[in-house]
């Protein structure tokens, strides 16, 4: 790759003005949570024998010991305390009157309804980026349509997942290798599901279609002499900087709950704790719905530009000289 794509990146604003003109983008993650918590509510009696205030304070007096216990040394968290004893009693409690096998059919269909969700909020954008506008029942339908290819996918990036888990546990190199691969398998998969949305491809082939769009934005925008240096190659526009740093900024803000208790705030109440962990988290999940929308029409036009040869009205080409740039972690660690 040229060095002229060793570049910053860069907002792409036309995104947030997409979503802010068609708001049924934002609707796709927030009913895939209301889903999820009306599931669990529906579920709830056949997974647990207990009332949820009992599971709720079982959860709380074990977030409470975890966190006395942060600031302990190793020798004092090997000793076993009456609150350990009473927290293991009451662990065990939990156990027997939870039925696992109804947990894990929750799982499994609350990962089925983020699969349809992913699968329609990217159809919608895709929608939105052909200035084709549909109605919110729309994404739905199109995710069922391709919804063979979505499961397929979601087996493919579990194990892929897996893997990356097994590099980070090798002695020495194995963070540094399972960083470059995780790196790598996110800009190459860039557009698979945007990919399998347009046209229906299997899984695998929608890797290979993903690559292909990468090559085909880089060539549209730079020329069909350009190289592309797959090692180091990373995105070049974002949408929803903000957002992430606020996402980011709360998790960082939940570690340090959970290893300081926050005690200089509240002299170290778990329950003051739990709440504003809770609250840290609400504000995350609402983070992450616009990331989500803001992700996918970001795919959906780039996809639609360098494939199909069409932008949506107020989108100049221009725009998408950068989309993927040399540099990022990789580039430094390879020394490019």
């Amino acid at each position: 790759m040229s060095r002229s794509l060793r570049v910053r990146r860069k907002s792409a604003t036309f995104v947030w003005d997409m979503v802010r003109d068609d708001v049924t983008l934002l609707a796709y993650p927030f009913i895939r949570i209301a889903a999820a918590i009306v599931l669990l509510i529906a579920m709830w009696s056949l997974i647990f024998d207990m009332s949820a205030m009992q599971v709720g304070d079982t959860f709380r007096d074990v977030g409470g010991v975890a966190l006395e216990e942060a600031g302990e040394s190793k020798a004092q968290q090997d000793q076993e305390t009456p609150a350990d004893a009473r927290i293991q009693q009451e662990i065990g409690v939990l156990f027997e009157h939870t039925h696992f096998g109804y947990l894990l059919l929750f799982f499994v269909i609350n990962a089925l309804i983020g699969v349809i969700s992913i699968g329609a909020v990217n159809a919608a954008a895709l929608a939105i980026a052909r200035d084709d506008r549909r109605g919110l029942i729309y994404g739905y339908a199109q995710a069922l349509v391709r919804l063979p290819q979505l499961l397929g996918w979601w087996a493919v990036t579990m194990v892929v997942g897996v893997v990356i888990g097994m590099l980070e546990r090798i002695r020495f190199a194995g963070p540094i290798i399972a960083i470059l691969v995780g790196a790598a398998w996110s800009v190459l998969t860039f557009f698979s599901i945007t990919s399998i949305m347009a046209t229906g491809v299997n899984p695998i082939s929608a890797i290979g279609r993903s690559k292909k769009t990468i090559g085909d934005c880089i060539h549209k925008a730079r020329g069909t002499q350009s190289d592309v240096d797959w090692r180091t190659l990373r995105i070049g526009l974002r949408a929803g900087g903000p957002l992430l740093m606020i996402s980011s900024l709360l998790a960082i803000g939940c570690i340090v709950m959970l290893f300081l208790d926050i005690r200089f705030v509240h002299d170290g109440s778990p329950a003051v704790t739990a709440g504003l962990f809770g609250g840290f988290i609400v504000v995350m999940i609402v983070n992450g719905a616009f990331l989500s929308a803001l992700g996918a029409v970001l795919k959906a036009v780039l996809y639609v530009w360098a494939e199909e040869g069409s932008l949506p009205a107020g989108v100049k080409d221009d725009e998408f000289e950068n989309a993927f740039v040399e540099g990022g972690v990789g580039a430094k660690m390879l020394g490019a």
